[in-house]
């Protein structure tokens, strides 16, 4: 079953879910059991398939940040995050352990970062933020699931570290840098069906179309010409969180700055052999950050690990930080900043007063 899981796995990373026949044909399994895996046993060994759009034809810059909230804004902080995915183009976001900092990203509409900027700057001078380092990025990749890691028959991960260091180590994938459109070729109902299907990879189109109040016919053709060809790619990840229980599972995010291209391939070339690495992103500028999910019983084993190699590689100094993941959230592509007539919109002042509204409650 192991070896079953793990092709399927690989397939859906290649060619995604919507063509089951292709899937059956790739891994030789029946229709109805690869059915059966994505809804039922996927689910069983946390695993779950994610759909990853290129934000950059959408017309939007990424960026990383770290946050860090001011005394009397903190209480307030979850709020105020879920209130910036609302108003503000947060895309995701995770508090730190032992220091009352955020790590997040946003997606933010080209034509309006400038006002971006100066809307997070007022953030700071207005008292709800204390700071927050903004790093544009330029391109983004999720690893691949490490399935020789992973025991499928007791949804189990299972790490000999001294063998993992001995491993041959598969050079990383290219970078893929994005360059984000001015005029993106979408409309509302291509974000509506993006941010669906961001939510949950299995939904099908049908299901989609009565939600949205959509006739199916006119939604497919959405589908075909604008959404099928943003889309970058399928991956499977692990994410063990059944039952709302987010302990078991611990994150980590490491991030670098100035780095060469020779340091950089060294970096890249470790994380994306590191079994729990999930994601990973960069700029020309030598910036890299990974993200990390690390079961709670590798932790200290993982950590030791990632620091004696890093320690060979005589490095400019990185920052590391411990995540909870019990506050983290992934919000959907930003449609609420969008509309037919005039495309991408912000609207700086009505989002400080609603930033401010959620202090003041």
């Amino acid at each position: 079953m192991s070896s079953r899981i793990a092709d399927l796995i690989q397939a859906v990373d290649r060619i995604g879910i919507k063509n089951v026949a292709a899937l059956s044909r790739m891994t030789g399994m029946p229709k109805e059991t690869i059915r059966y895996m994505l809804k039922k046993r996927f689910p069983e060994l946390d695993l779950r398939v994610e759909t990853v759009f290129n934000l950059g034809d959408l017309g939007l810059q990424r960026y990383s940040a770290t946050i860090s909230f001011a005394p009397d804004a903190l209480p307030h902080a979850n709020s105020i995050l879920d209130r910036l995915a609302e108003v503000a183009f947060l895309t995701y976001r995770t508090g730190t352990l032992l220091e009352p900092t955020h790590v997040a990203l946003f997606a933010v509409p080209v034509l309006v970062e400038e006002q971006f900027h100066s809307f997070m700057r007022d953030l700071v001078s207005e008292g709800i933020l204390r700071d927050a380092e903004f790093k544009r990025v330029e391109w983004v990749r999720n690893p691949e699931l490490k399935c020789g890691f992973y025991d499928f028959d007791s949804g189990r991960w299972s790490i000999d570290w001294a063998e993992v260091g001995k491993r041959p180590e598969a050079p990383p994938s290219p970078i893929v840098v994005d360059q984000p459109r001015l005029k993106p070729a979408i409309d509302r109902s291509d974000l509506l069906l993006i941010k669906e299907l961001q939510a949950s990879s299995q939904r099908s189109l049908v299901d989609i179309s009565g939600k949205l109040k959509m006739n199916a016919v006119t939604l497919r053709w959405h589908f075909r010409k604008h959404v099928l060809p943003v889309i970058s790619y399928h991956r499977v990840r692990w994410i063990p969180v059944r039952g709302g229980d987010q302990t078991k599972v611990a994150g980590a995010s490491f991030g670098f700055s100035q780095l060469t291209r020779s340091q950089l391939g060294k970096v890249r070339l470790l994380f994306n052999n590191f079994p729990f690495a999930w994601y990973e992103a960069g700029s020309r500028d030598g910036s890299y950050r990974a993200e990390l999910a690390i079961p709670v019983e590798e932790l200290v084993l993982s950590l030791e690990f990632l620091n004696a190699r890093l320690g060979e590689m005589s490095l400019p100094p990185w920052e590391t930080y411990l995540l909870n993941l019990r506050s983290s959230m992934c919000y959907t592509v930003p449609y609420e900043n969008f509309t037919d007539e005039d495309g991408w919109t912000f609207d700086p002042e009505r989002a400080l007063s609603s930033i401010l509204a959620v202090v003041s409650a």
